[in-house]
C-alpha cells in the first residue's frame, strides 16, 4: 500500500517561520506587537516600585535646582528694575508709602519666570526623558522610560505630556489622582502607573550599555 504526500514523514515536518526569530519582550502585554522592536531594548524586566519613587524623588530635587536660577533672575530684575513710590491707605485711613517695582516690570519678571519654567520642562522631561529615555533621576537608578509598541523613547512631545497630564489631574483632583498613579505599579501585571497607560509606555530596567 501506496504511502500518500501529505501522510509522508518529510511532508509533516514543519520548518521554522521567519517570525520565530523576532526578540520577544519576556512581560510583553497581551497588546504588545513585536514588529519593529528594536533589539537595543530587549530583553527587559519593569522597574521595580521602590525604584521608581527613589527616581520620582531625585527628579523633583533636581527639576527644582533647574528652577532655581530663573527664580533668583526673577528676583535680580524685580530687585535692580526701575522703580516707583506706592500709596496704601487702611481701614483707620493711615496711608503707607513704599517703593516698588513698576508693574510694567513685574509683568516682564513674571513673563521672564514663565519662559524659564516651560523651558526647564521642555528640556528635562521633552528631550532629556522624551528623546534620550530617561531623566538624570531614572538614570541614576537604572531605568528608563520606552514605548510600549516599539522599545524606544518616547519621544519629545509625549515625554512633556507625561510629565502634563498627571500633574494637571492630580492638581484637579486635590491629590487623590496623584495617590492613586503613584500606587497602581503595586498591583499592575506591567508594573504601570495610570500615566504609564494613558501615555502608552513601560517603565523598564536599562541594559547595562544602555
Amino acid at each position: 500500500m501506496s504511502m500518500s504526500p501529505e501522510s509522508s514523514p518529510e511532508s509533516s515536518t514543519e520548518s521554522p517561520t521567519p517570525s520565530s526569530a523576532v526578540p520577544q519582550w519576556p512581560h510583553a502585554a497581551t497588546d504588545f506587537s513585536p514588529a519593529g522592536l528594536s533589539t537595543a531594548h530587549v530583553p527587559f524586566t519593569f522597574a521595580g516600585w521602590w525604584r521608581r519613587v527613589g527616581a520620582l524623588i531625585l527628579d523633583g530635587f533636581i527639576s527644582t535646582l533647574l528652577l532655581v536660577p530663573g527664580a533668583l533672575l526673577v528676583a535680580l530684575l524685580l530687585l535692580a528694575g526701575p522703580r516707583r513710590i506706592y500709596e496704601s491707605t487702611d481701614r483707620f485711613e493711615e496711608t503707607t508709602t513704599f517703593e516698588g517695582p513698576t508693574p510694567a516690570f513685574i509683568v516682564a519678571a513674571v513673563i521672564v519666570g514663565f519662559v524659564w519654567f516651560l523651558a526647564t520642562i521642555a528640556f528635562y522631561y521633552g528631550h532629556i526623558q522624551g528623546r534620550k529615555g530617561a531623566t538624570w533621576g531614572k538614570k541614576a537608578l537604572g531605568i528608563e522610560v520606552v514605548r510600549q509598541d516599539t522599545g524606544e523613547p518616547m519621544g519629545f512631545w509625549p515625554g512633556i505630556g507625561r510629565w502634563f497630564f498627571p500633574a494637571l489631574l492630580g492638581n484637579l483632583s486635590v491629590g487623590i489622582f496623584s495617590l492613586l498613579d503613584g500606587l497602581w505599579p503595586l498591583w499592575d501585571k506591567n508594573k504601570q502607573s495610570l500615566h504609564d497607560k494613558m501615555m502608552k509606555t513601560y517603565v523598564v530596567e536599562s541594559k547595562p550599555n544602555g
